[in-house]
Formats: structure tokens, C-alpha cells, sequence
């Protein structure tokens, strides 16, 4: 028999309490030969696109009466927020700002905020507002990097850099050092969509190119330098949820979501937006955050106007997805998470309770009729499913397969008897034949209530 290994010790639910862990995993295992989606559904087999499948991992509210009316919600250190007009820093009201979208970075101690052109004195305490001055330029987007803060002004092209360690200064001197602030224009065509320090570059991208700047301001060899190449880009509007890791960038792009560490940029949701039931179509993230755990959480709205909730597991390429919750925004520092609603409540995540329903949906490429593996590892017929669990006393786990007409049909069901410090227990899933009109894709899903570790899994096929 040859087995297919999927994502390890993926515990149910996938968020926060029970996160996705997968680094045990080989290389090769991580690869992405099967992707799984996890959706957080109230009833198991039922199609995960409906509008009122809701998350069973309940929000709870943060602080009410302090977090209420937030339009802006940002974290560095502590959680930052804008109620109204009012800048709140960890919950203290620090100054007043206007009523629009804000872009915040950290230099020198110094929290700037953009479009407002301010910022907070971090050495002080309570931090206040301050001005930045009359020497920094109007810039659509920023981001710090190398101790300068950096931007660009779709107006004329421009991209800036500030002093190094001076945030308020951008005028350049007629005999730049490599401290001095440093400007240029980029001639591509298209606006800038977005910017973030990735490594030891700064990326400008727009929507369908990317600039990187690397080097310093003085003059000579040790200058700054830009090289701009056509690649997928970050989507107009999504600058929100452009979140960086590890010297890698996340971010929505023509197309899906791409994952770009300086080389190419990769579609890493290919498989998970293309057409089958419970995919949204023209989701487009407006938000993201990247939690310590490496899970980069995304939400937006799809084509129908529905609000939309995504995490991708960073290590073992692995979706999940929550529908229903109408989140705009999010904020991460240290392991919590905070989460804005669309009703401008802010929210963190409560402990699952132990009846928690939950569903995973996998994807096990084919490419052959009635079932048969590629033949380059020779023809083989499906079997079933196997994985090994620890559960809950209790816990059902049921596998479903999708058949045509979108239409999910149980196969097998199991009840664990064993507690959480019990041994892993086997359970094997045997499969009926697949028939040719079933496409190249073995679609099957693992549904049921209460609380379980997947500790690994596979599918089998034999001679």
C-alpha cells in the first residue's frame, strides 16, 4: 500500500486554544500534495459556504465600554485603537486624530502616524501627540525599516526614505551621507498599492509589479538601489492585509493570496479558491494579522457581499475558514489576537467548550478516472482513510465524501472512548469506489463534535 501523509497534530478547533501545530512535519510532507481547509461549521456535512454556519469558538467582548466604536485597530506592544476621534494606547486616551484610515510604524521610539503626519513619543508615559513637522511629505503608504521610516506618493511616483533614526526629517542634503534621508521617482506604470520591509529590502508593490529598494543613502557604492520587475502584486485596497514573516510576505494579489520571499511570488490559495462548493468567489481580504503561532488570519468580503474569516497555517500550508463572522480588522501582541467587528466592537477568543463542533475538508489530487493514483507512482486503487487521534471521552468523528452535485454523504463514523491522556487511538476509514465523473479530486471531510487532536493522517491506495 502507499500512503499520502497529510498535516500532523491539527487539533479541532484551529483557532487560537487549539492551534494549528505542523512542524514535525518532513519536507516532503509539508509540500502541499494535500491541502486542507478547516472549517469551523455548527453541522458537520453541510456545505461550509451557507451564510448561517457560524463559528462555535465564541468571541467574547474585550474591555466593553472602552472598546466600543473602533474604527482603527493596530497593535505595537500594546493595542491600539480609534474610537471615533480619540487615539487610545493600551486603553488611555492619548489624543485626538481625524476620522480616517490610519498606517502606523515605529522609529526611534517614535510612533508615527500616517495620513496625519503625528506621532506618539514612546519614551514618554503616557505617550503624547506630537508633530511631525513641516520636512515630511504626504505619502500614501509606509513602513520602517534600517531605523528610517519609509513611504510613497502615488501623486508623482515618488518613494522616500527618511534620516536614519529621525522619522520627522526627509530633506536631502546636497552631499548625502549614509544617514541622509533619500528620495526617488519610479517610473513603472500603475499606483502604488501597498509597502513592507521584507529581509533587508523594502518592497513598493503595485498591483501587477514590484520595486525593492536595498542599500543605503550614500553616495557611491553603499547607495541605494531599485530594481522593479512585473509580478502579481498586491491588490488595490488590500494593503491591510499584507502581513510579513521570516523575511516573507504575505499578501491578496491577482488571483489569490501570495506568499513572496524575494524571489517569485507564489499563489499558495490556488487550490483552496478554485470552483467547489464552499469556496467563496472574488473574495478579496482587506485585513490580515500574523500571529506568533505563524497563522496568518485574513478576512474581507466575496462577491456576494458576504463577510469572510481565513487563517493559513504558515509552516504546514494549511487553510481553515469561518463563516459568518464579520470581522474587519485584527491586532496581535504576544499570544493574544484581538479581533474588530464590523459593529465596531472588539473581540478576543474565548476557550472552546468541550460539545465544540467542528469540520475539516481535504484535497487529494487524482488525475485519473475511477480513482487511480498518477501512474507515474503506478496505478493504484483508492482504500480509505487513516489517522490517529487523541480525543475527548465522547468525541464523534465522522469522515464524509463529496460526490457529485455537491452533495456530502457520510461514509463512516467513530465514537472515542478514551480520554485526553489516553494513547492515540487508530481509525481506519474504508472508501466506496470513486467513479469517473468525480473529476481528478478526492474531496472527503472529517466532521464531529467535542474536542480532538489529529495527530496524523493519510490516504491509502493499494494495487
Amino acid at each position: 500500500m502507499t500512503k499520502l501523509q497529510l498535516p500532523s497534530n491539527l487539533k479541532f478547533p484551529a483557532i487560537r486554544t487549539c492551534p494549528v501545530s505542523l512542524a514535525g512535519l518532513s519536507r516532503a510532507a509539508r509540500g502541499g500534495r494535500l491541502v486542507g481547509a478547516t472549517h469551523m461549521c455548527p453541522c458537520a456535512g453541510l456545505d461550509p459556504a451557507s451564510p448561517a454556519l457560524r463559528s462555535t469558538v465564541p468571541f467574547v467582548p474585550y474591555a466593553p465600554g472602552i472598546y466600543e466604536g473602533i474604527s482603527v485597530l493596530a497593535a505595537h506592544d500594546r493595542l491600539i485603537a480609534l474610537r471615533g476621534i480619540t487615539l487610545l494606547w493600551g486603553g488611555e486616551e492619548v489624543g485626538l486624530l481625524s476620522h480616517t484610515p490610519k498606517q502606523f510604524a515605529v522609529v526611534a521610539e517614535k510612533l508615527c502616524i500616517f495620513p496625519d503626519r503625528l506621532y506618539l513619543d514612546l519614551t514618554e508615559g503616557p505617550p503624547t501627540l506630537h508633530d511631525m513637522g513641516p520636512d515630511v511629505p504626504a505619502m500614501d503608504f509606509i513602513c520602517a525599516a534600517g531605523n528610517r521610516l519609509f513611504g510613497c506618493r502615488n501623486a508623482d511616483g515618488t518613494v522616500f526614505a527618511s534620516a536614519a533614526g529621525d522619522p520627522c526629517t526627509f530633506t536631502v542634503p546636497s552631499a548625502p551621507t549614509a544617514s541622509s534621508p533619500w528620495r526617488t521617482r519610479v517610473s513603472c506604470p500603475g499606483p502604488f498599492t501597498a509597502c513592507a520591509a521584507v529581509g533587508a529590502a523594502v518592497l513598493f508593490f503595485k498591483q501587477t509589479a514590484i520595486c525593492k529598494i536595498m542599500g543605503s543613502a550614500g553616495a557611491g557604492a553603499g547607495s541605494f538601489g531599485v530594481v522593479t520587475y512585473a509580478a502579481p502584486g498586491v491588490t488595490p485596497g488590500a494593503h491591510g492585509a499584507l502581513c510579513v514573516r521570516e523575511g516573507t510576505a504575505y499578501y491578496p494579489g491577482p488571483g489569490g493570496i501570495y506568499r513572496f520571499a524575494g524571489n517569485v511570488p507564489e499563489n499558495i490559495s490556488a487550490d483552496l479558491f478554485r470552483p467547489r462548493p464552499g469556496v467563496p468567489r472574488g473574495f478579496l481580504p482587506t485585513a490580515a494579522v500574523m500571529t506568533p503561532a505563524g497563522q496568518y488570519l485574513c478576512a474581507g468580503k466575496d462577491a456576494t457581499g458576504a463577510h469572510r474569516l481565513f487563517g493559513y497555517d504558515t509552516v504546514g500550508n494549511v487553510w481553515w475558514s469561518e463563516d459568518g463572522e464579520h470581522v474587519v480588522s485584527f491586532a496581535a501582541v504576544g499570544d493574544t489576537v484581538w479581533y474588530l467587528g464590523d459593529d465596531g466592537h472588539v473581540f478576543v477568543r474565548a476557550d472552546a467548550p468541550a460539545d465544540t463542533l467542528f469540520s475539516a475538508t481535504f484535497s487529494s489530487p487524482l488525475r485519473a478516472s475511477n480513482g487511480a493514483f498518477p501512474r507515474d507512482n503506478g496505478a493504484k486503487r483508492l482504500w480509505g482513510v487513516t489517522l490517529r487521534a487523541v480525543a475527548a471521552p465522547g468525541t464523534t468523528l465522522g469522515l464524509y465524501l463529496h460526490r457529485p452535485g455537491d452533495v456530502w454523504s457520510l461514509v463512516s463514523s467513530y465514537t472515542f472512548a478514551g480520554g485526553a491522556s489516553a494513547p492515540a487511538v487508530t481509525v481506519r476509514f474504508p472508501l466506496p469506489p470513486l467513479l469517473p465523473e468525480e473529476g481528478d479530486v478526492f474531496l472527503w471531510r472529517l466532521s464531529g463534535q467535542g474536542q480532538c487532536c489529529l495527530l496524523d493522517a493519510s490516504v491509502t491506495f493499494e494495487e
